[in-house]
Order: structure tokens, then C-alpha cells, then sequence
């Protein structure tokens, strides 16, 4: 089976997930590393989701106050921040039917 690479929509390096390669052990510690691994990438994709969504908030606060350079900034920062937070949502729907799915497998 060959590994195909997940690539951002648009969203920017910030948003690149690293490839899994399968060479990782999953037994003993370095499975535990593992799936320390894979909850620190979760966490930092959602703190880059915090900070993108407060990033959007302060331009368009700024833009509203007339204190922004140029609208363009504030849409594509606005826009970015959309695009982000759709695809946070797509991940947790994924997430959770795939939890559904194993939780109707039949032992």
C-alpha cells in the first residue's frame, strides 16, 4: 500500500501535516511516543487554528476601525480563517464517524 500525502487546501505551510512513513514500532514505548506523536500534531493544528481565528478577529476589528492598511489583508486573513475552521470541522466529523464505525463492529 502506498502512503499518499495529505496537503493543505490552500491554508499554508501552517496548516502541512508530515508524512507517515510506517516504519515506527507500535509496540512498547515507541508506540506510546507514537500516539504522543499524533496528539501533538492535533494540538499544534488547533493551536494554529486559535491563533489564525485571532489573527482574523484583530484585522477585522482594525478594518472596522479604520485602523487596517488594506482591505485585501483583512479578506484573504478572514478567508483563511474560514477555510481553517471548515477544515477542522471535516476532521472531527471524520473522527467521529469512524468512531461510530468501530464502535458497531462486531466482535
Amino acid at each position: 500500500m502506498t502512503a499518499i500525502p495529505i496537503t493543505g487546501i490552500g491554508l499554508g505551510p501552517e496548516f502541512s501535516i508530515p508524512p507517515v512513513t510506517g516504519t515506527e514500532s507500535t509496540t512498547g514505548q515507541e508506540g506510546a511516543a507514537g500516539a504522543g506523536g499524533f496528539g501533538k500534531a492535533l494540538g499544534g493544528a488547533l493551536e494554529k487554528l486559535a491563533e489564525t481565528q485571532q489573527t482574523a478577529t484583530e484585522q477585522s476589528q482594525a478594518l472596522a476601525l479604520g485602523k487596517a492598511p488594506d482591505i485585501q489583508t483583512v479578506a484573504i486573513d478572514v478567508e483563511r480563517a474560514n477555510l481553517a475552521i471548515q477544515l477542522a470541522t471535516q476532521v472531527r466529523n471524520r473522527a467521529v464517524d469512524a468512531y461510530h464505525e468501530i464502535f458497531r463492529m462486531q466482535v
